[in-house]
């Protein structure tokens, strides 16, 4: 499909997802109200829609912020289409901007994606990469093994993937991550970054 065409195709679906292409599925509200319109008579179009994002999204040589925008508006839509396609591009390897967009649909679509994928990115070379993939960890509840990873980026050369590791940690309560962030905590300059880590900590202890 030629980019102009993709381009058109895009504009004229994302509003059927009730959002804007930089709003996509970070809305929570937006999937309520997808549902009660799929439910009524717009689901063709919805399914067309769907389709129509899919092949976008898919599209090797398509515009690559028209292919995010199309993941998010995926993301947003739902469905086994979206679900199938952020599945088949989890295998496939892509540029940072579309790993970012496929982790934040992983979240959004709450998908159980094998839990390596998400640890893999964890470890990508690029720190927006690796902030989605600590992101969504927390977004999904890490448990288990999971909490390695997030002990691990504790130490992330990125301070906002270190940030992302720590409320990531609080919310999981995760107990083998105490040592690391009390120890953190005497240890940095930065006040704001402290207080996210007392934060943490008062998360895993108290409550």
């Amino acid at each position: 499909m030629p980019p102009s065409v993709s381009a058109l195709l895009l504009t004229l679906l994302l509003p059927i997802a009730g959002l804007s292409a930089s709003a996509s599925a970070a809305n929570p509200r937006s999937h309520d109200q997808l549902r009660r319109i799929e439910r009524g008579t717009l689901a063709p179009v919805l399914q067309i829609a769907t389709s129509a994002l899919a092949n976008i999204a898919t599209t090797p040589g398509a515009d690559q912020p028209l292919r995010c925008d199309a993941i998010r508006s995926l993301a947003a839509l739902g469905g086994d289409i979206a679900e199938q396609t952020v599945e088949k591009l989890a295998e496939q390897d892509l540029s940072p901007e579309i790993i970012v967009a496929l982790i934040q649909a992983v979240g959004s679509l709450e998908l159980a994606v094998s839990a390596e994928q998400l640890v893999k990115h964890a470890l990508h070379p690029a720190p927006e990469v690796r902030l989605a993939a600590i992101e969504t960890l927390g977004l999904l509840g890490a448990t288990g093994d999971l909490i390695r990873p997030l002990i691990s980026a504790l130490a992330d050369v990125d301070h906002r993937v270190q940030t992302a590791s720590v409320k990531a940690l609080g919310a999981a309560k995760a107990r083998p991550a105490l040592p690391q962030l009390i120890a953190m905590a005497e240890m940095t300059m930065r006040d704001e970054f402290r207080r996210d880590i007392l934060a943490a900590i008062k998360q895993i202890v108290l409550e």
